[in-house]
């Protein structure tokens, strides 16, 4: 699920961006840490900038990252999956 539709779920609107440190400040604020997501953010937040620049660059000019970087963002992904579904539960 994508942080737009959480805080969509919410407060039936959210922040118009690409910025997911903005999302994820605006989702912190509203659920208190509810399920661990302030200390998944505030653990994976170099990955959660690499994301955020690697979306927002993409856009504009084509950047290169390495596997590494890559397979860290796919774990990332899947941790924050899980984090969303026990919020929503």
């Amino acid at each position: 699920m994508k942080l737009k539709s959480l805080l969509f779920s919410f407060i039936g609107d959210y922040p118009r961006t690409h910025r997911l440190t903005q999302l994820f400040t605006e989702v912190m604020r509203l659920v208190n840490n509810k399920c661990g997501i302030s200390d998944f953010y505030n653990g994976n937040r170099e990955m959660i900038l690499l994301l955020e620049f690697a979306y927002i660059a993409s856009r504009y000019m084509p950047p290169r990252f390495t596997k590494e970087n890559v397979d860290k963002a796919l774990v990332i992904t899947e941790r924050f999956n899980e984090v969303v579904r026990r919020l929503l539960s």
